[in-house]
């Protein structure tokens, strides 16, 4: 929890304000203390909102339909003001941790948890849908944990049943992974109650088997996996088979209604306060964030003062008047929070500091709310980065998610390494206005261990940026972490694309997408004279990835030539009837776009065929294990990737020769774009320490509380800004960030796609691919 700041205010509704628990694109959340003692979350629209009529319509009737579910097993909103200067609703902390929390860190759940767990969201989807309303973003990170049993949470992106004008089409919402097919498909005409189950269908194989029916990675996949493949049911137990098998129907009205579940299952539901319904190492983990939750910190009781500023104003919602600062409004409120503390009030038992208690919480107490803001999670008070007692400057943490081990790990390695040099350079140059630390985590080539590391960096909140992670399938578990906790998340490695799927504010490319890399095999294809009729091979063990390269490639190849394509199916071995079928096309050229254990089988079997024209491969083939199993048949191979080789680029000269003094070795791919990352984010912390560019902005357009100009306070949201308008030049080439998609910028003069070529047993670095064709 951050303290309170400049603009911040000290009271709203009635309610005494503590501190600042996060903010996002449409309001900040602040931990609040009502009338009677207890603590709640409010949450404050921003002011740029709050002059929107078409938002406070749409708030003022979502706030309303989400006071309408009444469920024990849904957080309700106790208290709002949507007439106010700046309109906010109140929701109550909920102790425990999230269903994603709870199977990543203690295990599947047995069959009756989850039978239990089902009837009980169900439930809770009866009063949603009831209220008019319909989630959509049901998923094991929105379900809460408690010992009496779940709640489901968050309904930031519900639409009431009857508004359809406040859904795009063409735009998918939701979690990829746990939404409907009809979701998938942005059809907005059909999403209806239906796709809460399908999502609750979803979240329940997870519960059971520790992972989504439709697999994990690029967010694209898992689309297409939902609406055109069967679900991945292996492990569920058959007692829950059936059920699961209806709820994940393709078909919206083949699928039970969530009274329907209740029913089913409803002998599983536990009864009264304390059931054990959860398995023992979950019920600790449930009950060590209760308990945590009960033991009041040293905070000392408060009580309205009279003379605060309150927001004032009277507005009907769902029927009757919510005011500011009515005596009625005054006694409601003690009323609610002595229901929604029950057990806390009273004299404060011994219990932990109040810094301790947050710290313990920040993992599990997730704060509800509906009306459109989302949920937030509790982060831990900041920790000193400031020398200004002492007068030494400031200290700013970049984080590095990176596989350290596991298979990634020399890519993983090689980004630590340029990082790290970077940060020492840089605080080794005297008069700069800041220091920076590194904080490096692993997250092991796993997404369930990503998304941990994520939110350990999220919970820093010494942390303003992190570089990484190395693998799509760890940026896809992670992105939505890093949004949460607005905190820029710069990707050196990874390709994933989430333009056509959500967009993430905070997730910035700084090399271009897996698409560059087609458009970089048509640019040569177009320019090499020996390229001819061309055969293009689709490793489909690397789905998405190779589709969206042969796509591309396909599209700029057929305008010069006749291209021949073939997709091989996923774990094919066996290389031989493909490049038969190629070579009798009478193909003069091969291309690649599979994995390098794929590559290096082909490479073999054209070998043995004598096919000695031109092959290219993709950055996936940039590995020394490509080189090693294909021996001999590597030689020649033209790769495309967006990485160079700084013992042989002119530009990374110095860097390689320090990389060299520091570490003993030469850079391994991925070293320099990373030490040119951390030139980016310094350029961009010293912009702001300076009161360069827009220092009143931040990322929403909205003031900063810490943007005064000669101010060397920096959050996270006001370096994500500047970010997102970024252009540096670099040692591996210019750094420039299209602020609108946050993706790297692709020019003819500056591609950010290089070429290397086999030659005696190594890579061979060729140059950026503009250049090189420049010369064919």
């Amino acid at each position: 929890m951050e303290p309170l700041g400049v603009g911040d205010p000290a009271w709203v509704g009635g309610y005494r304000l503590l501190g600042r628990l996060g903010a996002g694109g449409m309001g900040v959340v602040y931990l609040g203390r009502s009338v009677g003692g207890g603590l709640v979350a409010l949450k404050l629209v921003q002011a740029e909102f709050a002059g929107d009529v078409g938002f406070r319509e749409r708030f003022v009737r979502e706030v309303g339909a989400a006071r309408r579910v009444v469920s024990r097993w849904a957080v309700a909103v106790t208290d709002a003001d949507v007439g106010a200067v700046r309109p906010w609703l109140v929701t109550p902390f909920v102790a425990g941790p999230s269903l994603q929390e709870a199977v990543v860190g203690c295990g599947v759940l047995p069959v009756g948890a989850v039978s239990a767990l089902g009837g009980m969201v169900a439930e809770a989807l009866v009063a949603v849908h009831g209220a008019g309303l319909v989630h959509r973003d049901v998923k094991p990170a929105n379900i809460l944990l408690a010992l009496d049993g779940p709640r489901l949470i968050d309904f930031g992106i519900a639409r009431a049943l009857d508004d359809t004008a406040l859904t795009s089409t063409d735009v998918v919402v939701g979690s990829p992974g746990f939404l409907s097919p009809e979701q998938a498909r942005a059809d907005a005409d059909v999403i209806g109650p239906p796709s809460d189950v399908f999502s609750l269908g979803c979240v329940l194989a997870y519960a059971a088997t520790g992972r989504p029916p439709f697999g994990s990675g690029a967010p694209e996949a898992m689309l297409y996996r939902t609406v055109h493949d069967a679900p991945d049911l292996d492990g569920v137990p058959q007692e829950l088979r059936p059920l699961l098998e209806r709820c994940l129907a393709k078909d919206p009205k083949a699928r039970p209604g969530p009274a329907d579940i209740v029913t089913e299952w409803a002998q599983d539901t536990p009864q009264g306060e304390v059931a054990a319904w959860l398995p023992e190492q979950v019920t600790q983990l449930v009950a060590e964030r209760a308990a945590a939750m009960l033991a009041l910190p040293d905070v000392e009781r408060t009580t309205v003062d009279p003379a605060a500023p309150v927001d004032g104003g009277a507005v009907p919602v769902d029927g009757g008047a919510v005011s500011g600062g009515s005596e009625r409004a005054t006694a409601e409120r003690a009323a609610q929070a002595a229901e929604i503390t029950r057990g806390v009030d009273g004299p404060t038992p011994a219990g932990p500091s109040r810094r301790r208690f947050l710290t313990v919480v920040s993992g599990g107490v997730v704060l509800a709310a509906g009306g459109g803001l989302g949920a937030w999670t509790l982060l831990r008070s900041p920790g000193a980065t400031t020398g200004a007692d002492s007068g030494a400057p400031r200290t700013y943490t970049i984080g590095v998610q990176a596989a350290l081990t596991g298979e990634h790990r020399r890519a993983g390695r090689a980004q630590q390494r340029g990082v790290e040099l970077a940060v020492a350079e840089f605080n080794a140059r005297e008069g700069q206005p800041f220091r920076l630390k590194v904080r490096a985590l692993d997250d092991a080539d796993g997404p369930e261990r990503a998304v941990r590391v994520a939110e350990e960096f999220a919970a820093d909140r010494s942390v303003l940026a992190v570089i990484g992670p190395t693998t799509d399938e760890a940026v896809s578990a992670v992105v939505g972490v890093y949004d949460e906790a607005l905190l820029p998340l710069l990707s050196v490695s990874a390709q994933v694309n989430f333009s056509s799927v959500t967009p993430h504010a905070t997730y910035l490319h700084t090399r271009p997408t897996t698409g560059g890399q087609g458009w970089a095999i048509g640019l040569y294809g177009e320019a090499a004279s020996d390229i001819g009729r061309t055969g293009v091979i689709t490793d489909r063990t690397v789905d998405l990835y190779s589709q969206q390269i042969t796509q591309i490639a396909l599209t700029a190849l057929r305008k010069k030539q006749e291209v021949v394509p073939r997709v091989v199916p996923a774990g094919t071995e066996d290389f031989a009837p493909v490049v038969a079928h190629m070579l009798a096309e009478k193909v003069d050229s091969v291309v690649f776009t599979g994995s390098w254990a794929a590559a290096a089988s082909v490479a073999k079997e054209l070998r043995r065929r004598r096919f000695t024209g031109p092959r290219i491969a993709t950055e996936l083939a940039l590995d020394p294990r490509f080189l090693e199993r294909a021996g001999d048949a590597a030689e020649g191979w033209l790769i495309t990737s967006a990485t160079i080789d700084a013992t042989a680029k002119g530009e990374a000269a110095t860097f390689a020769a320090a990389h060299r003094r520091r570490f003993g070795a030469p850079p391994a791919p991925y070293a320099a774009e990373a030490y040119d990352v951390v030139g980016l984010v310094a350029d961009s912390l010293r912009d702001i320490a300076g009161g360069g560019g827009s220092p009143a902005a931040s990322s929403s357009g909205r003031p900063s509380p810490r943007a005064s100009s000669g101010d060397t306070a920096i959050d996270r949201e006001r370096l994500l800004e500047r970010l997102r308008r970024a252009d540096r030049p670099g040692i591996t080439k210019r750094l420039e960030i299209d602020g609108k998609t946050g993706r790297f910028h692709i020019t003819r003069e500056n591609s950010g796609m290089f070429l290397h070529r086999v030659e005696g047993g190594g890579f061979r670095f060729l140059g950026d691919v503009v250049g090189v064709i420049g010369q064919l």
